[in-house]
């Protein structure tokens, strides 16, 4: 089995630093571990010498009885205190799982990578003690870590039981009925939290299960149908597959204009009666139930466009838009291909719908009911769609990949696939005329697609 050699010193290199790292670790843990004994000490060690040095019982109790408000709430402190340092050695331990996980999964490339008649897998197995999965060690081990959060729970649990006998002021009566439920509860909350974290490691950090689709290009076919509307609206004849750079009009050869662009995109008929991409639906529903994806689609459409239009001209592209989004709503559903639940997901949407949603939005959730589409959400993108940069904070598919932690992501633009290729760890291509750069050297992480059949098999393959 071959490998590349500049390849095998980056992971050796990698693996040195991970495996310090994860040392150094356990050595931060460690000191956390024994300041937060030492500290915890100091407050019963004061109580201790404050008993010794008082003359008698009554006059320490006297005292002590005086300062029983400051007392409690120090108590309290040190207890919320106590947990909180608890959340830090969690997290801790669960960095140095990560490494070590790492570490594990670098020993594996080396080893595979020895030839077998330099060691064969029996000695290979006999040689190597340390394991090269990256699921080992677990994130929950009781019986590693376990103690150490035993230990400070109790510790912690304890000064809050102090503080709840001297807040009842020594009524009996009183802290049998509270304390002992209340200390409990705080006692289990360590154990719940460790669980809680552990669970959340394993399962969810720097993990995600959400497919982000671009709609236009993806779902629909945008090329062949922008070609009917500009033939129809302009009277100019263009070959789908002569659509090779978008913007349309950036193409110096095909002779359109901005304005036809405008005037095509300002038609709603253009985006009604879009068809669907080739097996996009079946596939889409395939991916999001078979391998219990999260599926959140994503356009961008600030149509219709009436800046530098006067007000008669705007007024009638407006209401001409909502008329058609309406009738396009009411003819599905006379036709049965909607469900006013189903299509909003929720009757407040559907309130949404007829109290000043966009037409265009009404439009595209329409069209993707009528052709029954499976999703989860669906994003309207905000300001500009081309925008990577988290400090703009535009509601765009960048921004919303980044917060969302989408692993896949379907793309049909390709300056956008590789800004998002910095962001999901995998973005399929679909390709097109208009994206197909030769030369032009891709992340490694955009792999490009001619079909949904296409992506269906690589999700399978890499979940």
């Amino acid at each position: 089995m071959s490998s590349d050699p500049g390849f095998d010193s980056y992971l050796k290199s990698e693996y040195d630093h991970i495996a310090e790292a994860h040392f150094r670790t356990i050595d931060t843990i460690t000191a956390f571990f024994r300041h937060y004994l030492l500290i915890m000490s100091i407050p019963i060690s004061l109580i201790a010498a404050f008993f010794a040095v008082a003359q008698s019982n009554d006059f320490s109790f006297e005292i002590l009885g005086k300062y029983t408000p400051i007392v409690v709430v120090i108590f309290i402190i040190i207890s919320v205190a106590g947990f909180g340092v608890l959340l830090y050695l969690i997290s801790l331990r669960m960095d140095a799982i990560l490494y070590a996980r790492t570490v594990n999964a670098i020993r594996k490339h080396f080893y595979d990578n020895v030839p077998n008649y330099v060691m064969d897998l029996d000695l290979k197995t006999r040689k190597r003690v340390l394991p090269q999965t990256a699921s080992q060690p677990s994130y929950l081990e009781w019986r590693y870590f376990g103690p150490v959060v035993c230990v400070i729970a109790t510790v912690n649990s304890f000064y809050l039981f102090v503080a709840t006998v001297l807040i009842a002021d020594l009524n009996w009566q009183t802290v049998r009925v509270w304390t002992p439920p209340i200390c409990l509860v705080f006692l289990g909350l360590h154990f719940v939290a460790y669980w809680l974290y552990a669970a959340n490691r394993e399962h969810a950090y720097l993990k995600s299960y959400i497919l982000g689709v671009d709609i236009c290009g993806v779902l629909n076919e945008h090329r062949p149908r922008f070609c009917e509307v500009l033939k129809k609206t302009v009277g100019k004849v263009v070959d789908p597959e002569a659509i090779t750079v978008v913007p349309v009009h950036e193409h110096p050869m095909l002779g359109i204009t901005r304005e036809d662009e405008k005037r095509v995109f300002n038609e709603p008929e253009y985006w009604i009666e879009m068809s669907p991409t080739n097996s996009s639906v079946d596939r889409l529903r395939s991916i999001k139930n078979a391998f219990k994806i999260k599926v959140i689609l994503f356009t961008h459409r600030p149509w219709p466009n009436t800046a530098d239009m006067g007000r008669d001209e705007k007024d009638k592209i407006l209401n001409g838009w909502e008329k058609a989004a309406e009738d396009y709503y009411q003819n599905g559903l006379k036709e049965g291909k909607l469900s006013k639940v189903r299509l909003f997901r929720t009757p407040l949407r559907w309130l949404r719908m007829k109290s000043g949603v966009a037409p265009i939005e009404q439009i595209t959730r329409t069209w993707l009911e009528y052709h029954k589409y499976e999703y989860d959400k669906l994003i309207i993108e905000k300001g500009s769609d081309d925008i990577s940069d988290p400090q703009g904070h535009f509601k765009n598919r960048f921004y919303i990949s980044r917060q969302k932690k989408i692993k896949f992501f379907v793309e049909d633009i390709v300056e956008k696939a590789e800004k998002l290729a910095h962001i999901c760890e995998v973005v399929f291509l679909f390709d097109h005329p208009y994206n197909r750069s030769p030369g032009r050297k891709l992340p490694t992480n955009i792999v490009r697609v001619k079909s949904w059949d296409d992506i269906y098999k690589a999700i399978r393959r890499l979940s």
